[in-house]
């Protein structure tokens, strides 16, 4: 992510709930993006400029994000850069 904000897209086959989370390069939670329930289909959640849970904004750096359903987990990378 450069300029425009991040965005962070998935699929479900069926309604599930779904957590999306952000985390430092450390493994601290930076902030919780979604935690609820999902219709089936094609999602995305903007991470915007990547707001911590105390409203500020997030600096440059490498931040993991994990998607967990009841009966799925996934975790990405993510870099957020700035000029």
């Amino acid at each position: 992510m450069r300029e425009a904000p991040a965005r962070i897209a998935f699929s479900i086959a069926r309604a599930r709930e779904v957590e999306l989370r952000l985390y430092d390069a450390a493994g601290r939670l930076v902030r919780t993006l979604a935690n609820r329930d999902f219709t089936p289909g094609e999602h995305d959640d903007h991470v915007g400029r990547a707001a911590t849970t105390r409203g500020a904004s997030a600096p440059a750096g490498i931040y993991f994000y994990q998607m967990r359903t009841p009966s799925f987990v996934s975790q990405k990378k993510l870099a957020l850069l700035r000029r």
